[in-house]
This record gives C-alpha cells, structure tokens and sequence, in this order.
C-alpha cells in the first residue's frame, strides 16, 4: 500500500488575532471602527456570512481587548494602546535579534569548515612560516622624528 501524505496543517489566526491585525494595519490616528475592521477583513479574505453575526463577534472580541488592555475605545472606534504595541515591538525585536544570532551561528559555521580544509600543510610550510615570525620579531621600528618644539631647542644649543 502506498502511504497517503497528510496536507500540512497551515495555522490561521484567531478571530481575535485577526481583530488586531486589522487595527494595526489600518492603523488609522483615531482609531478604526467596527465597519472598517469588518470591511478590511473582507477584504483580505475573510469570508462572512451574516454580516450581524460577524459585527457582533467583532464587537464581543473588541471588548475582551479593551478589558486585557491590549485595545482603547475612542468614541466609537477602537485602536491599540501603546503597551500592546510595546509588547508588539519587543518580540519583533527578539525575532530579529534572533535571526541575527542564528545567521552568525551560520556565519561561523561556515568559517570552521574553511578553517579546517586550509590547516593542513606541510613540515617544509611550517618551518618556513615559524622563519618569518622569528624575523618579524627581530625587525625594530625606525625611531620617530622628534617634535617640532625639541628640534628648535636642540638648534638653538649648538
């Protein structure tokens, strides 16, 4: 028998999640209102059957927000409070610190693998490579001119 592949499970938003996303993409300065949260969420594909249903929903959902804090009501339209959009910054920052982090990870990785293919070499290479230390070693710097102030003096005794 031939195995059945399972379709990979895509995780939708929430209804509440999706309420929030359409305020933060709306992002509109007093706020949005219902009609335009349920306008915009038609547009992007949500579908909505009964439309008294759906602003009912929207409006219970809104509610739970304004309770947890993650919404204020300005008269009637609702908009994210400045904490819930903190919240929202510092895990976008994380995110990225994140992706950082793993791509120097990569970085690093990659560097290892060249290091050890490039190490080896020969006892001739290596004695060779130890000569030239010991002669950088032995090279002295040429002394530095001496300011302009000690020049004059030095001039002036003679």
């Amino acid at each position: 028998m031939a195995s059945v592949e399972e379709p990979a499970i895509v995780k939708q938003p929430s209804g509440s999640q999706k309420v929030l996303n359409a305020i933060a993409l709306l992002n509109e300065r007093t706020g949005s209102s219902v009609a335009a949260i349920m306008k915009y969420m038609k547009a992007n594909g949500h579908e909505v059957a009964n439309e008294k249903r759906q602003r009912a929903s929207i409006l219970k959902l809104l509610k739970q927000a304004v309770e947890a804090g993650q919404v204020e009501r300005v008269k009637n339209s609702f908009k994210l409070s400045t904490e819930h959009k903190k919240t929202i910054k510092s895990i976008e920052k994380m995110k990225a610190h994140a992706e950082k982090k793993k791509a120097k990870a990569q970085a690093k990785k990659d560097n290892k693998i060249v290091k050890t293919t490039v190490k080896s070499s020969t006892k001739a290479e290596r004695m060779t490579k130890e000569s030239k230390r010991r002669l950088s070693r032995e090279i002295v710097p040429a002394p530095r001119p001496l300011p302009e102030l000690q020049l004059r003096m030095l001039l002036q005794k003679d």
